[in-house]
C-alpha cells in the first residue's frame, strides 16, 4: 500500500503537469467512467485515459497475483486533490460491499489491523473504521504520508467486491483539507462500480 500511495502523488505531479493550462474546477460535477467504475468530479478535472494509466500501471511493482491494478485517475487542475482507483486483491474478506454492513466490531478490528499492516503504517496513526457511503459500505483509513519532503494527507476507502478489494484513494496537501472535504465528499457519494 506504500508503494500504492508513493504511486499516487507520482499521478498527481505526472497529471497536473498535463493540465498546466486547465481552468479552475467548477461546481458542476460531471460523471466519469472507466474499467468498471464510475463517479462524478468537477468539471474541469483531468481525467487520465487507458494510455496514461497503463504506462503508470507498467512502473508499478510487480507482486505475482497480488498487483495492483489501476482502473482510473483523476487530478483537480491546480493538482491539489488527486483521485485513483485501484483493483487489490485479497485485501477484504470474499463477499458483497454489503457484508461489511454486518461485521462485528472485533471482524472491523481485525480486517483494520491486516490492512493498515499491509500500508506500513503503524495502527495509531491510520484510523479506520467503517463507513456508509451512499447504497455501500467501506473501510475508511485517514493517514499523513511524507514523499519528497511533502506531506500529503490520505484517505483511502476500501470496498468489498468478491475475491477484489476496491480502493478510492484521495491524496491532497493539509493545508487544503477543509476545502477539499466537501469535494471529497460528491465524489464519494456518486462512486459506484460492476459487481
Amino acid at each position: 500500500m506504500v508503494r500504492a500511495l508513493a504511486v499516487l502523488l507520482f499521478i498527481g505531479m505526472y497529471m497536473t503537469g498535463a493540465v498546466a493550462m486547465a481552468h479552475a474546477a467548477s461546481e458542476k460535477f460531471v460523471p466519469h467512467g472507466r474499467n468498471g467504475v464510475r463517479l462524478s468530479l468537477p468539471q474541469g478535472w483531468h481525467v487520465g485515459n487507458q494510455e496514461q494509466i497503463d504506462k503508470i500501471q507498467s512502473g508499478m511493482p510487480r507482486r505475482g497475483a497480488m498487483t495492483p491494478r489501476m482502473l482510473f485517475m483523476a487530478a483537480a487542475p491546480d493538482g491539489a486533490l488527486n483521485v485513483v482507483v485501484m483493483e487489490v486483491p485479497d485485501v477484504l474478506t470474499n463477499g458483497s460491499t454489503q457484508d461489511i454492513e454486518k461485521w462485528s466490531e472485533e471482524d472491523i478490528a481485525k480486517v483494520c489491523a491486516a490492512v493498515t499492516g499491509t500500508q506500513g503504517v503503524k495502527k495509531k496513526e491510520t484510523p479506520c473504521k467503517r463507513r456508509r457511503t451512499g447504497e455501500q459500505h467501506a473501510l475508511e483509513m485517514r493517514h499523513t504520508v511524507t514523499t519528497q519532503g511533502k506531506k500529503a494527507e490520505n484517505l483511502t476507502l476500501l470496498y468489498n467486491r468478491g475475491t477484489q478489494s476496491l480502493s478510492l484513494m484521495f491524496q491532497y496537501p493539509p493545508a487544503k483539507s477543509r476545502k477539499l472535504e466537501p469535494i471529497i465528499e460528491k465524489i464519494i457519494r456518486s462512486f459506484q462500480f460492476d459487481a
